[in-house]
Order: structure tokens, then C-alpha cells, then sequence
């Protein structure tokens, strides 16, 4: 019995989010398990019972309460809660004599943008949006060098709540500075970042199911770019200058690469000028259940 309580209460929790991606929900999948997870324990707690008790009628009456509470999303039109009010927190590191940047980025669950700031007085400036979410940031400097990490926290008077959260980040970082390393931790997000307008050494990205739409820019002689993602869609762009090399392990994954890309090795592609360019990009991916699209420009 526990078994089959199991597999009805995966099945749909996981029908609430394909129906949330696809569309035809109302409202979050988290938020509508939100306000329900503690019916969802009491019906697990039932369940235990029902094997103790091994009532049949008992039994079938835990099966179709599960049914009708994953099915009313369906069937009706209910509203997303609003409980909580959207809290703004921010961030900025003061530019002064600095020309190298390192910066780290532990993320939920987020819609991130990464842009650049041009002829400001800070290195970095951060935003974050979200009713449960707070934005903490420390830095180091040294000499020219400046190492800033951004960490987003959650509110330990909301640890219970699992609505549908909509988290908005912003960061701006000052196209004078050349990046040595930029580390990006984050959840189940979508994130946009131009890269084309920096000098940028190292980007290493560590995702859940993400959206990434990337854009890489030829300001340095040569970019290595580490990129391990869960269920994803990865849209890169690339100058048609720079030569680029893909080391990749997809798993499930699909992937759409330009027309001047060959198969050196299993898993290994490069441009066919990759060898002569001045300018480089090397990818490492490694990537799930994901689709991968790597364009010119």
C-alpha cells in the first residue's frame, strides 16, 4: 500500500510541474503544493494506518483524495497565493584602484541577469528581488584585485513555506575590470548573461534544470568555460572570429552545433579555425536530460 501511495503522490506532484511548464496552470506547481503539503503528509500518515488497519475501503479512499487533490488544478482555475510581500535587498563594491575580478555566485532557484555597467564608480552592483530570499555579499581586496561573493539566504521565519517563488537577480559589473573567474551556483533557474562586452578568463556554472542564454564576446586571447547542468536548454552565442572547442557529455541531451564545427573525437568538437585564431573559446559541458544550441554570430 505504501508503495502505491508512494507512486500516485510522485506521479502527481510530477504532473503539477510538466502542467505548470506546458502551460496549463493557473498558478505554480509549488505554489499549489504549497498550500498543500500538509495534507499531503496527513495522507501519508493515513496510508501507514490503512496498512495497520488493512481496510480495503480505507485503503480506496486515501487513493481517490490523492486523485482529487493533484487533479483540481486541472479541472479548475485557481489563483496563485500572494502571501508575503516581495523584499528588495542590494549590493555594491566601490571600484576605487581595482582592475581584476573574481566573483562567486551561490543562487537558488532564480531569473538572473549578468549585464555591464559603464562608467560607474562600482565594480559590482547586485539586486535581489523575492519574498523569501536575502541577498548577503562579503569582498576582499588586494592590491588591484577584488574578490566579491554574492549568497542568497532564506528567511529562517519563512523555512516552511514552499510557494511558487518568484526570485529576480540583477547583476552589473564594471566592463573595465578583467574577470580572472566568475562561479555561478544556482538552482532551477533561467539565466541570461552578455559576456561579450568583458575580458573574462574562467566561468565555471553549476546548474539544476536551467535555461541558460549565454552570449561570449572575443576581448580575450582565451576563455574556458565549465558549464555542468541538470534537465537544461542552453543557448550559446559565439563570434564567428573566434575559434571554439566543445568537450562535451550530454547524456540525453540534444544538441545544435554551427556548420563549421567537426567531430575530432567522441565527445570532442572544434571550429575549423579553432587552430588559427587569435582568439579562443574553449567549452567543457556536461549536461542531463538538456538541449544545446550553440550559435554564430
Amino acid at each position: 500500500m505504501g508503495r502505491i501511495i508512494w507512486g500516485i503522490i510522485l506521479i502527481g506532484i510530477g504532473s503539477l510541474f510538466f502542467g505548470q511548464n506546458m502551460g496549463w496552470l493557473s498558478m505554480g506547481a509549488g505554489d499549489y503544493i504549497g498550500r498543500f503539503w500538509p495534507v499531503i503528509l496527513v495522507i501519508i500518515g493515513l496510508a501507514i494506518l490503512g496498512d495497520v488497519f488493512k481496510s480495503t475501503i480505507f485503503r480506496f479512499l486515501i487513493i481517490v483524495v490523492i486523485i482529487i487533490i493533484f487533479a483540481l488544478p486541472f479541472i479548475f482555475d485557481i489563483p496563485a497565493a500572494s502571501n508575503g510581500s516581495v523584499k528588495s535587498s542590494k549590493a555594491s563594491f566601490v571600484l576605487d584602484n581595482a582592475k581584476n575580478l573574481d566573483l562567486s555566485i551561490n543562487a537558488g532557484a532564480v531569473e538572473m541577469n549578468i549585464d555591464d555597467q559603464v562608467g560607474s564608480s562600482k565594480a559590482v552592483e547586485a539586486s535581489l528581488s523575492s519574498k523569501y530570499l536575502t541577498l548577503k555579499s562579503s569582498e576582499k581586496k588586494r592590491d588591484d584585485s577584488l574578490k566579491v561573493d554574492l549568497t542568497m539566504k532564506k528567511d529562517t521565519n519563512n523555512m516552511f513555506q514552499f510557494n511558487n517563488i518568484s526570485n529576480k537577480f540583477k547583476v552589473h559589473i564594471n566592463n573595465s575590470l578583467d574577470i580572472n573567474s566568475l562561479a555561478i551556483d544556482a538552482g532551477a533557474s533561467t539565466i541570461n548573461a552578455d559576456f561579450s562586452v568583458f575580458k573574462i578568463e574562467n566561468i565555471d556554472m553549476n546548474t539544476g534544470a536551467t535555461t541558460l542564454n549565454l552570449k561570449f564576446g572575443n576581448k580575450s586571447a582565451k576563455q574556458n568555460v565549465s558549464i555542468d547542468s541538470g534537465a537544461s536548454t542552453l543557448n550559446i552565442k559565439v563570434p564567428k572570429e573566434s575559434g571554439v572547442q566543445l568537450q562535451y557529455d550530454g547524456g540525453l541531451a540534444t544538441k545544435n552545433l554551427p556548420d563549421d564545427f567537426d567531430s575530432i573525437a567522441k565527445g570532442l568538437y572544434q571550429s575549423a579555425n579553432y587552430g588559427s585564431a587569435t582568439k579562443q573559446i574553449v567549452f567543457d559541458v556536461n549536461l542531463g536530460a538538456a538541449t544545446l544550441n550553440i550559435t554564430r554570430y
